[in-house]
């Protein structure tokens, strides 16, 4: 059984990539994993200081666990995007100067506004190449990832496209529940942040008028006070419901019961997002963004609806679509539930990851 360091950020801080470890370190079956966490503790009112020296000191205090314990693998989870890039490049850097080049980087997420930056600067181009060309190997949500890091000069025989993945233990365990309203209501559930298209989707909602129908928007972040603020000028106190974040069974009741998820993503730094998975594997049709790799795993006219340009009008209509065509939506949350147990449920992509891991450790 090969010995396995995941680094990633604290489960206590909610985020599809600490999501995704700890979905894969319960379907391990190859591997035993041990954690180093990396980034926010989720410790509110914690000294500025404390939060730069543990980034400062985290690439001397991880190459002290390498060099104290008989990992075979090093597992890094970062996004493409400047802030990980810097902190998990100085892991990566770090590693590199102690000769350690077993190393999985997996990156969860891509902003292609970085990508421009460094490619269009001759230093941050070597330096990017150079640092990844320290891994073993890197994995991608998509071939347009891949294509950019070879652009940057990384080797291509170093990058593969790979898939992340979503636990559906949760929706087995409420499966036979009773429902706990008898309102049909539309799902929004993300991390409340700008681009993640919650102002465009409540907005879209109003110009809807369909008083028989609810919106829960489940999430916390920065957007939160605005989104909440904004259901109430329009108009839609009674029909927006705001959860707060919800994590087990009640996020997987949520997900069950809505009759469609909606997800109008333009955030620069999206990946693929687990919900989204989650709405598929719980057999619900999607209207979602085109940013990051949803445009890789979800077709529009397929699996629902994907948006181009996100903007109130445009999800509207993508709202109206699957609302109004009942066979249209039906057909694709039933394509939806078959696409995600059969390529992205968590126990067939951790061993696809495990042989990865295997792999990596010969390196």
């Amino acid at each position: 059984m090969l010995s396995v360091l995941v680094v990633s950020p604290d489960p206590a801080v909610p985020g599809g990539v600490s999501v995704f470890v700890e979905s894969m370190k319960r379907h391990a079956a190859q591997s035993r994993m041990t954690s180093f966490y990396i980034g926010s503790m989720g410790r509110p009112g914690e000294p500025h200081w404390r939060v730069a020296w543990r980034l400062l000191s985290a690439p001397a205090r991880l190459a002290w666990h390498v060099l104290t314990h008989p990992y075979d693998v090093v597992h890094l989870n970062p996004t493409f995007d400047a802030k990980s890039l810097i902190r998990d490049g100085l892991l990566l850097l770090k590693l590199r100067g102690i000769f350690y080049r077993r190393t999985l980087v997996y990156f969860h997420g891509w902003d292609f506004a970085v990508q421009e930056r460094i490619a269009g600067h001759k230093g941050l181009r070597w330096l990017t190449g150079w640092m990844l060309n320290g891994a073993g190997l890197i994995t991608v949500l998509g071939d347009e990832f891949r294509e950019g890091l070879i652009a940057l000069g990384v080797a291509p025989n170093r990058v593969i496209v790979t898939r992340t993945m979503f636990d559906g233990a949760g929706l087995h365990a409420v499966q036979n529940e009773a429902p706990a309203s008898s309102r049909p209501f539309i799902l929004y559930m993300s991390r409340f942040d700008r681009e993640k298209g919650g102002r465009e989707l409540l907005q879209a909602f109003a110009s809807l008028q369909r008083p028989d129908i609810d919106l829960v928007m489940a999430g916390e972040g920065e957007d939160a006070d605005f989104l909440r603020g904004e259901a109430a000028r329009l108009g839609l106190a009674a029909q927006v419901r705001f959860t707060g974040y919800v994590t087990g069974a009640d996020k997987w009741r949520l997900l069950r019961d809505c009759i469609l998820f909606a997800l109008p993503t333009y955030y620069r730094s999206e990946g693929m997002p687990v919900v989204v998975l989650e709405a598929m594997g719980a057999g619900k049709p999607l209207l979602v963004g085109s940013a990051g790799a949803l445009k890789s795993v979800v077709r529009d006219g397929e699996n629902g609806v994907v948006l181009g340009e996100i903007n109130p009008r445009n999800v509207e209509t993508g709202l109206r679509l699957l609302l109004d065509d009942e066979m249209f939506a039906s057909a694709a949350g039933k394509r939806n539930a078959e696409l995600a147990w059969s390529q992205y449920e968590a126990g067939r992509v951790t061993n696809d990851i495990e042989n990865l891991y295997a792999w990596v450790a010969r390196c």
